[in-house]
């Protein structure tokens, strides 16, 4: 209990990394909510003129990468602060 209190910051920010890579797991990989996610922002965003679909595609993809990288920097930060 303890160890808990004492570290409470460096597990949190662990858990929402984790948390974070595993949403943009599920997003990407899991049944279609890919293509439903991408066929939403074309006809959303860019109205579903020419070449939407792929404008939209990479939109999505764009925001994936950067919501994995902070997922990425913030579990490395959580196990660095828990590891030493």
């Amino acid at each position: 209990m303890l160890y808990i209190q004492v570290y409470s910051q460096p597990l949190l920010v662990l858990l929402i990394g984790l948390v974070i890579l595993t949403l943009i797991g599920y997003a990407n990989w899991y049944g279609g909510i890919k293509e439903r996610s991408v066929q939403w922002i074309a006809r959303k965003i860019f109205r579903s003129g020419h070449k939407s679909d792929i404008s939209a595609n990479h939109l999505f993809m764009t925001v994936t990468v950067i919501l994995l990288w902070i997922g990425i920097i913030w579990t490395g930060i959580g196990l660095m602060y828990l590891v030493q």
